[in-house]
């Protein structure tokens, strides 16, 4: 069974552009940067999938069924496939890993903080109504994977 695996990442936040770009040159990964305004404004419209940090896996099965994975359960999710895949190259960083999520807010429960210039953005999206056409987060995907080719 195909799984459709959707990286939700902030250029702003490391940790989840390292996982997009480990998981990119999959054929099934479809990836959605958060710091543009509109994607943001129809991430947050979205009640279907419910998206409200970075970083953000989605996992779209054939069988229709879903899982999420958003802050510490994505970053685990993410060194469970690495184990999976390299456990020669994990076993290495096992250390500077644990040390990351030992550290880091994501660990302790905090929501990604977006740096101060950006938090305006984010403010005002969550206050403001929605009145722009909703997409599903598949149907922009599917734009922006067409707009690869």
């Amino acid at each position: 069974m195909n799984t459709i695996k959707v990286i939700y990442y902030s250029n702003y936040y490391p940790k989840s552009v390292e996982i997009k770009e480990y998981m990119e040159n999959d054929e099934h990964v479809r990836t959605l940067n958060v710091d543009n305004k509109d994607v943001a404004k129809a991430i947050i419209a979205d009640t279907v999938y419910g998206i409200r940090h970075v970083p953000s896996i989605l996992l779209l099965n054939e069988d229709g069924s879903m899982k999420i994975y958003e802050k510490d359960a994505a970053v685990l999710y993410f060194e469970e496939l690495q184990k999976k895949e390299n456990p020669t190259r994990l076993e290495n960083q096992t250390s500077s890993v644990n040390q990351f999520l030992t550290n880091s807010s994501v660990m302790n429960g905090n929501p990604y903080t977006i740096p101060q210039e950006q938090q305006p953005v984010m403010t005002e999206l969550e206050n403001q109504p929605q009145n722009f056409a909703k997409k599903s987060i598949m149907d922009m995907a599917r734009e922006m994977e067409n707009g690869r080719n």
